[in-house]
């Protein structure tokens, strides 16, 4: 998840920019839900992770629970 320090930045950003706010940065499937989840961002970017895996979208899905 999003350390303590980095998270409260996120938040204050995220209350200035009135738009869709985007974070990135080593997020899995699971913190980036859960980012989502508790208001901290509206969209995760995935962009190294989907360089790697060009399939992810494919790999989120199946994990879907």
């Amino acid at each position: 998840m999003i350390k303590t320090s980095v998270r409260s930045l996120v938040v204050k950003y995220g209350m200035a920019f009135k738009g869709a706010f985007m974070v990135a940065g080593g997020h899995s499937r699971e913190n980036g839900n859960k980012a989502v989840a508790e208001n901290y961002t509206d969209l995760v970017v995935c962009g190294r992770l989907f360089l790697a895996n060009p399939d992810l979208p494919k790999q989120f899905e199946l994990q879907k629970s």
